[in-house]
């Protein structure tokens, strides 16, 4: 499964996700309520930051993969089990 390439932006004026030549989403919130328009902001920064996010990952299990050096039990397991199953994830083969 492909996502749409390109920078993904978040938009100055409201919640849009889009890159240069295409609109991704559009985060919702409920107008007005307590710490709405914050919890909106943060989504849409987060979603805005999800290809580089998920291409960060797969370089740091491929490292990991690629090295020979002493990770240490947890930094392997995490890098393993956690790190593969978000990148499946964000692929949809979760």
């Amino acid at each position: 499964m492909e996502y749409s390439k390109g920078e993904w932006k978040r938009s100055k004026q409201g919640w849009l996700i889009r890159t240069n030549d295409e609109r991704i989403c559009k985060v919702c919130h409920t107008a007005g309520e307590n710490g709405q328009d914050e919890i909106a902001e943060a989504n849409a920064n987060l979603i805005s930051a999800a290809p580089e996010l998920c291409e960060a990952l797969e370089d740091i299990i491929n490292q990991a993969e690629a090295t020979h050096l002493p990770l240490g039990a947890d930094l392997a397991d995490s890098i393993r089990v956690f790190g593969k199953q978000a990148v499946a994830k964000a692929k949809g083969k979760e």
